[in-house]
């Protein structure tokens, strides 16, 4: 199981470079079937980057489309998570959303995807960046 972070869905849909093209592998392998979840909150933080950087009607387009991605595991943020989360907010002073994302990832017991460099603050949270997780197969 790996944790998917947001960045690397908005990195997918916004760029033809070889960041984007990296993402687009990773998502392409849980959609082959590794086993990978992110938080409901990712949908928000996709949603508003393309509205921000594009327009609202790609963000409406691209929003439908990961509620419908497949073999991909939604994790709602129940009041476990949220516990976890202050914790993390309160000791290692990370932004309120990175502390959810870090916290289910602990739950889950996943590494967190992402080139956020945040996570390494974090002692319970093991971070792939893109080519790391492209290296790694399971």
């Amino acid at each position: 199981m790996k944790y998917i972070d947001a960045n690397v869905f908005v990195n997918a849909i916004l760029y033809d470079t070889a960041r984007g093209d990296s993402c687009r592998k990773i998502l392409g392998r849980v959609v082959s079937g590794q086993t990978a979840c992110t938080s409901t909150l990712t949908w928000d933080e996709v949603t508003k980057v393309l509205k921000r950087e594009r327009d609202r009607k790609l963000a409406a387009r691209e929003g439908e489309r990961f509620l419908q991605f497949p073999k991909l595991t939604l994790i709602e943020p129940d009041k476990e998570i949220l516990q976890e989360a202050q914790k993390t907010f309160e000791h290692y002073h990370v932004e309120p959303r990175d502390a959810i994302h870090a916290a289910t990832a602990v739950m889950m017991g996943a590494p967190i995807i992402s080139e956020d460099k945040d996570f390494d603050k974090i002692k319970s949270v093991t971070r792939l960046s893109y080519k790391q997780a492209l290296a790694n197969k399971a």
